[in-house]
């Protein structure tokens, strides 16, 4: 394992760069010091960009969201972005209508916006369900979904987010454990799961794996899914121009 200062020690030996988004870009929109400039140099030595992120929304949110509260805008410092959101979306919008019962916060309701998506209010009448994020007393309606054999969707695979002010908030990786308690059948869309790095190699037509760099925060979504697909990774501890990034 190697220490660095700065991506930019690393960044001569990439074409690709898969940067994480919450973490790394941000901290509930606090962004770490010099990381435009990061970003900028990467782009401007003409290296290929992706953001991916276990946001549980569609990518043009996102995206919108980082341009007017973060600063990072497309095109500038970044040239594409993938949400497992988006991945979920995809998929769903491509096949057979489907009876959805929805576990999560409205804010997140984008991802299950669709003509083939019909939202259903009871467990027992769904095809399957989709959890974006935690609801009160999950419990009762989990229980009925096992009960029923029905499929649970999780699209954010995250347990938890640490905040910027080191408090920590349940995401829907959180329920999606609950349900494994119950002996449930899940399935999950972002890392460290393959699909989402399949829709990702996509996007850097031309490159082999050993020429893309996947940088997150998280051990257990970031580097895991990059060390299981095949690409180089590095864990990063305080932003892209941070103290310590560590590349293994």
């Amino acid at each position: 394992m190697k220490v660095f200062e700065n991506i930019l020690e690393i960044s001569k030996d990439y074409k690709g760069f898969i940067f994480d988004v919450w973490g790394v870009l941000h901290a509930s929109g606090i962004i770490p010091y010099g990381i435009l400039d990061s970003l900028n140099a990467v782009k401007q030595d003409g290296k290929k960009v992706l953001l991916l992120s276990n946001a549980p929304r569609r990518a043009s949110e996102v995206s919108a969201f980082l341009a007017e509260k973060v600063g990072v805008i497309e095109g500038k410092h970044y040239d594409g972005i993938l949400t497992s959101g988006e991945v979920f979306f995809r998929e769903i919008d491509a096949g057979d209508k489907k009876k959805i019962f929805y576990i999560g916060p409205e804010k997140d309701l984008s991802s299950v916006k669709s003509i083939n998506i019909e939202l259903v209010n009871n467990p027992r009448e769904c095809d399957f369900a989709v959890v974006t994020g935690v609801i009160p007393e999950p419990d009762t309606i989990l229980r009925e979904l096992k009960n029923n054999n029905k499929k649970l969707y999780c699209i954010n695979p995250d347990i938890f987010i640490t905040k910027s002010d080191g408090s920590k908030e349940e995401c829907a990786g959180f329920i999606a454990a609950k349900f494994e308690k119950l002996g449930g059948e899940i399935i999950y869309f972002g890392k460290p799961y393959a699909p989402v790095y399949e829709e990702a190699v996509k996007f850097f037509e031309g490159l082999n794996k050993s020429q893309i760099l996947a940088v997150g925060d998280g051990m257990e979504t970031d580097i895991l899914g990059a060390n299981n697909f095949g690409i180089h990774s590095a864990l990063c501890l305080a932003g892209l121009p941070g103290v310590e990034i560590k590349k293994g």
